[in-house]
């Protein structure tokens, strides 16, 4: 839907190169406008003209000047910036003076004798054009403002071909009834079709109360409204809001710069091509051209999907060509970047097992007899397939399951919920795989996890906390319960990512061996650091296995029955070591664990 703007675009910055090839380099070029900078209108077509320079002269800076008409349209103001212009430019030699909107150009022309006398007058957003008003005027060209009626009424009825009514909005200003002129000149051609009323110079309220209470089968059309009748100014984009929210019928508009706050669309005046345009104009005007009026609409068809969503208008012929907003991307469109990242994920996962594998069957060949090496590799082999066969299948099937669902071959139509879903649980599995590789990396390191630890200002509250919530779904699958006490500060110096892996470890084995049975973890400060107990009431530990849970591979229960590599702890324990703190447990077989760490509050760096 796209393609139009795109292909304007285009054609305009080939234009604006071939003309800049014989422009000067150098050209004195002003700007003047009608309104303020912050209006919408004005802003759209300054970045039009703005981005058409920037590529033509992109060490240049544009003096612009705002004359601010609506919202001050006082002969005080007018004269105030009269003055202003005379004492900052009376000395200039201007090129090209370029004027947005009419009050702009009616202030160029009376300043053109003394200010402007050598320059080409270039205009843009200029309404109730008649060449017969600048008939005594050289080097004046511009790109007139011409309002849609015609189109935007067909689109409106072919969208809603039972419509009864359009109600027409117009505010008390010049412009409006410049406007008004023009839409009676062309009501006669509509009359059998649609009944259309014309709501002109009224207060707000009125509007409001007449808007209320039109029929069902009623449309509304806003123009220009900025000031009601009682001389209260509104933006216009308030304007719109207020007869969208009032109003219980489709609204359509006029300008771009109602779009996105109310109105359904329309075939909207643009300014950005606007500002382009007369950009265009001066760059021909510069290269010795002596370009005519452009009178062609520089309107574009428009639609605000939210808004055809509001008012249940379905997607159709109507809204072909169309430059549609806030349209939602196809659900396979949306979620194909994560489709395509897991299976990334996978293949560098099989790749990382194979090389991970064989690095420790080296390393194990190395360290003990053949007899042992061998048995040792046999088990790990075996705890590997183990341990990544249930989250590879998972994963796996959830992209397979994305996938169908992106095409269609599910046997119930699926929701973007079912592929957020699907997406989540593929997630969560591929974490699960990202930590069993990151465990087995760090086990497989020499000395203290490759090297210093990096201290910091580190809150085990937060951390916690933060290692809790990561793990909700294991922990709520196993049916435990976690409470969480704290005592004192609960602040140190120590390394937070480790910290993290120690209580993400510690969590984990009591969830694992807990036995659905409620988990308790403290965080109490002492004197010289923070003592961290995490306790379950599930399995427990014999006697006999407490000295080798700490090993590398060292575990206490079938690696059948409950899986893992038997890293967990063996990690633990050498993080605890580099913050030369202490950890130890108490456990009787079938009465629960109890991990006790002690942290001293600020570790040495140097580990």
């Amino acid at each position: 839907m796209n393609a139009p703007i795109s292909l304007i675009a285009l054609w305009f910055a080939c234009m604006s190169v071939i003309c800049h090839a014989g422009v000067k380099e150098r050209p004195e070029i002003l700007i003047l406008h009608s309104y303020s900078q912050s209006f919408p209108w004005t802003k759209f077509q300054m970045e039009g003209l703005q981005n058409t320079f920037d590529k033509a002269f992109p060490d240049r800076e544009i003096p612009v000047e705002y004359l601010d008409w609506k919202n001050f349209p006082l002969k005080e103001n007018l004269q105030h910036f009269k003055k202003q212009l005379s004492m900052k430019y009376a000395r200039k030699n201007w090129d090209v003076v370029i004027t947005t909107d009419n009050a702009a150009l009616d202030l160029a022309l009376e300043l053109r004798p003394v200010l402007f006398p050598h320059a080409y007058l270039i205009f843009t957003g200029i309404n109730d054009y008649d060449p017969r008003d600048y008939a005594d005027q050289t080097r004046l060209t511009g790109v007139i403002e011409t309002v849609d009626w015609n189109s935007t009424i067909y689109q409106m009825l072919k969208i809603h071909p039972r419509a009864s009514e359009i109600a027409v909005i117009m505010d008390s200003t010049e412009i409006s009834g410049v406007l008004l002129k023009e839409f009676q000149r062309l009501m006669p051609q509509w009359k059998n079709k649609v009944r259309i009323t014309t709501l002109h110079d009224l207060d707000m309220d009125e509007i409001l109360n007449r808007v209320n209470k039109l029929p069902d089968d009623a449309l509304i059309l806003v123009t220009n409204f900025t000031m009601d009748h009682s001389k209260k100014i509104f933006t216009s984009r308030e304007a719109i809001r207020l007869i969208s929210q009032r109003g219980n019928v489709p609204v359509y508009g006029m300008w771009d710069m109602q779009l996105g706050y109310g109105i359904v669309g329309g075939w909207l005046l643009d300014g950005h091509l606007q500002g382009s345009i007369a950009a265009d104009l001066t760059l021909k005007v510069l290269d010795g051209q002596h370009p005519p009026v452009v009178t062609k609409s520089s309107s574009r068809y428009y639609l605000d999907y939210k808004q055809m969503e509001r008012y249940k208008i379905p997607l159709s012929d109507a809204t072909d060509g169309a430059v549609m907003i806030n349209y939602p991307l196809p659900i396979y469109k949306k979620y194909l970047p994560h489709i395509i990242v897991a299976i990334i994920i996978i293949l560098i996962l099989f790749i990382l097992n194979i090389f991970l594998i064989r690095n420790i069957r080296k390393r194990e060949a190395a360290e003990r007899m053949a007899e042992e090496s061998n048995q040792a590799r046999e088990t790990f082999m075996t705890l590997s397939a183990h341990e990544f066969r249930t989250p590879l299948t998972v994963l796996l099937f959830q992209l397979q399951l994305l996938l169908k669902m992106s095409r269609g071959e599910t046997k119930k139509k699926s929701t973007p919920q079912d592929m957020t879903d699907a997406a989540d649980m593929a997630l969560v599995q591929g974490r699960r795989i990202h930590q069993l590789v990151e465990n087995i990396l760090l086990a497989s390191k020499k000395g203290t996890f490759g090297g210093l630890l990096t201290v910091n200002e580190t809150d085990l509250r937060t951390v916690i906390e933060k290692v809790a919530n990561d793990l909700k779904h294991p922990l709520q699958n196993s049916g435990s319960t976690l409470d969480l006490k704290f005592e004192g500060s609960c602040k140190g110096q120590w390394e937070e990512r480790k910290i993290e892996k120690l209580m993400s470890h510690l969590l984990s084995n009591a969830i694992k061996f807990g036995n659905g049975g409620p988990i308790e973890i403290s965080a109490v400060t002492e004197a010289e650091g923070v003592t961290i107990k995490v306790k379950d009431h599930g399995i427990g530990i014999n006697l006999e296995d407490k000295t080798k849970i700490f090993e590398k591979f060292g575990r206490a229960v079938s690696e059948y029955n409950f899986g893992g590599f038997g890293l967990g702890l063996y990690l633990s324990q050498r993080i605890v070591a580099l913050h030369k703190g202490k950890i130890s447990v108490e456990s009787e077989p079938n009465q629960g664990t109890q991990f006790t760490v002690f942290l001293p509050f600020s570790p040495s760096r140097n580990s």
